[in-house]
């Protein structure tokens, strides 16, 4: 499968989806068929459109990585707080 013109430099998409083709990653995934394996999947699907946006956006790599850790870390944080909020809940319960 052929992801670019041979001779340029490679974009973030065209790394993800070679490296992703060619670790079998997602094959792998659809074999296991589970409920967190097709969310894996779908999380490899999100994060390749992820950078299609960042690729439109004319960012480069170390543009995507640092976005894409800033989001991350941004989710942990929400996490965190849903979950002492879920704990301040339980301890009003008892």
């Amino acid at each position: 499968m052929a992801f670019r013109t041979p001779g340029g430099p490679a974009n973030t998409v065209e790394i993800l989806k070679f490296l992703i083709d060619r670790t079998g990653y997602i094959k792998l995934l659809e074999n296991e068929d589970t409920p967190e394996a097709l969310s894996r999947i779908e999380n490899l699907r999100e994060l390749v459109n992820a950078a299609l946006d960042s690729r439109d956006r004319g960012e480069t790599l170390a543009e995507f990585l640092d976005h894409a850790a800033l989001v991350s870390d941004a989710d942990g944080l929400r996490r965190v707080g849903a979950h002492h909020a879920d704990d301040a809940a339980c301890r009003q319960g008892t």
